[in-house]
């Protein structure tokens, strides 16, 4: 898109869709996790076990989240895909 060109609300919802839409995924994602959990025997238990261990994925997934939006925002062809994945097997190394 030209700089000068006038951005539409199309070209917008077709950037930021896919963004949206996985953001979305993930978080309705939990709240169907815990109604299943609480249906299991020793609920109590099994909740408090899956706090925490929830607690220490979404560190340990925080990076790869952030990539979701980078790669969203900035691969725009398959020169910036593989900038992108560089970057990614430098962080992951």
């Amino acid at each position: 898109m030209d700089r000068t060109e006038k951005l539409t609300y199309q070209q917008v919802f077709l950037f930021w869709g896919p963004l949206a839409l996985t953001w979305l995924i993930m978080a309705i994602e939990q709240p169907f996790l815990i109604a299943f959990i609480a249906r299991l025997e020793n609920a109590k238990y099994n909740l408090a076990a899956f706090g925490i261990a929830y607690s220490f994925a979404i560190i340990v997934e925080a990076p790869v989240i952030m990539l979701i939006s980078a790669s969203t925002a900035l691969v725009t062809g398959n020169n910036s895909y593989r900038k992108l994945k560089k970057f990614t097997d430098i962080l992951n190394a």
